[in-house]
């Protein structure tokens, strides 16, 4: 596949993608408002596994693509930390008057820095707020974020792990994804063990399914967009004397 372009909006420092999905909102916003990439922007260039990208800045998801560019522009800026040197994901929400300058509010910032390792990971403890009766997600600070990648090496989605830790292996690309092309832009992807029959506390075995979960944080209730699926893998969860273990299901 081709790398996913993004072309810029007029004369301001926002960019959208060229192509646009079912019910994709999500803008580029420049970091540095006097950086001069050109028209034309791509995903590859405001991301990198290592280092700085070349042009940082912000990944901004909306409920809806705006009109008016320089009005959402000059709102972002004023809510965003300044001049990023990685780049960052935003869900913002954003409301404008007739004549009046627009207001952006964020609902969530996934913040980034590089690590030790000149990798990037989170800056700090990120959680999505969802309605009542639906699971919070919560993400852990120093968590990496990986670069998800099509088959030509183009960069297609970010993928948060989780943070680094003394009795844990080393993240293997599983984790929290989130699209950057395609229907499920500005949505939140994972795999999660769902127990069958929820049983009394402390007793085990406890049997489990897996399932493919997907979250938009601006339609938690829609079920096209927020939803989730059996996998069919069933396991149990076995308490033994050096702790809980996750067995396959015969």
């Amino acid at each position: 596949m081709s790398e996913v372009q993004l072309k810029q909006i007029g004369d301001t420092a926002l960019y959208k993608p060229v192509e646009v999905g079912d019910l994709e909102a999500m803008l580029f916003l420049l970091g540095n408002p006097k950086a001069t990439p050109g028209e034309f922007i791509s995903l590859d260039d405001i991301w990198s596994a290592t280092g700085n990208p070349k042009f940082p800045g912000y990944l901004v998801f909306l409920i809806s693509l705006q009109n008016e560019a320089v009005s959402l522009e000059k709102a972002l800026r004023q809510v965003l930390p300044k001049m990023p040197t990685t780049t960052m994901m935003v869900w913002t929400d954003y409301q404008e008057e007739k004549g009046e300058q627009g207001v952006a509010t964020i609902r969530t910032l996934l913040s980034t820095e590089l690590n030790p390792g000149n990798e990037p990971v989170l800056a700090g403890d990120v959680t999505f707020k969802l309605p009542p009766g639906m699971n919070d997600v919560h993400l852990g600070a120093r968590a990496p974020v990986l670069s998800g990648l099509d088959a030509d090496a183009h960069l297609t989605s970010l993928l948060v792990t989780y943070p680094p830790g003394q009795d844990f292996p080393t993240p293997d690309g599983k984790g929290v994804c989130f699209p950057l092309s395609g229907n499920s832009v500005g949505c939140l992807q994972f795999q999660g063990l769902i127990a069958l029959q929820p049983p009394p506390p402390e007793q085990y075995p406890i049997e489990v399914t897996l399932a493919d979960v997907q979250i938009d944080p601006f339609r938690p209730l829609n079920g096209k967009r927020t939803h989730k699926t059996y996998t069919g893998q069933n396991y149990e969860i076995v308490k033994q004397a050096d702790g809980l273990h996750l067995i396959p299901e015969a």
